[in-house]
C-alpha cells in the first residue's frame, strides 16, 4: 500500500497490470482496494491453524505477531500512525471480525515463538560446502 514501506504492489504481485492483480485477488479470496497515488490495500481473513497437506497434522500458520503493529518499535509505530493514520499501518493483523488484537495476546504469542524457536547454527568451516565431488579424499561429517 505504501511505496516507502515494504514492497510496491507490482513487485509483490510480479506484475504491473492491475487487471492481473484483480484476478489474482479474486481467485485467492483477497479483498483489495485501489487507492489514490497508485497504492493498493489488501485484506485477507485466514485460519490461524491449518492442516499440513501431506501429514494432516494441524500447525500454526499465521502472522498474528510478526505483522502486528504492536510488534513494531513504538517510535516507528507512532511515526507510521502519524503519517498514515490510525488504520493505515502498512501491515497489521486483527481478529477475524476486524477488531484489534490486544497487546497481551500479541505478547503471549511472541513468548511462545521465543520458547520454541530453535536458533540457527552457522556451519563450521570444515562442514560447509563439503562434497565428495569437490574433494574425493575429504571426509565429510
Amino acid at each position: 500500500m505504501h511505496h516507502e514501506v515494504g514492497m510496491a504492489w507490482p513487485e509483490a504481485f510480479g506484475t504491473g497490470d492491475r487487471a492481473e492483480v484483480d484476478a489474482y485477488c479474486a481467485a485467492a479470496g483477497i479483498d483489495h482496494e485501489w487507492l489514490p497515488g497508485d497504492r493498493l490495500r489488501t485484506r485477507q481473513r485466514r485460519a490461524a491453524v491449518v492442516r499440513h497437506p501431506t501429514t494432516g497434522v494441524p500447525g500454526w500458520f499465521n502472522q498474528i505477531a510478526s505483522l502486528n503493529g504492536l510488534t513494531m518499535d513504538p517510535a516507528v509505530r507512532e511515526y507510521l500512525t502519524d503519517v498514515y493514520g490510525p488504520h493505515g499501518l502498512p501491515f497489521h493483523t486483527m481478529v477475524g471480525d476486524g477488531t484489534d488484537i490486544d497487546g497481551d495476546t500479541v505478547e503471549a504469542v511472541n513468548a511462545v515463538y521465543d520458547r520454541f524457536t530453535v536458533p540457527r547454527r552457522a556451519p563450521s568451516p570444515t562442514t560447509s560446502r563439503c562434497s565428495s565431488r569437490d574433494s574425493p579424499k575429504r571426509i565429510c561429517p
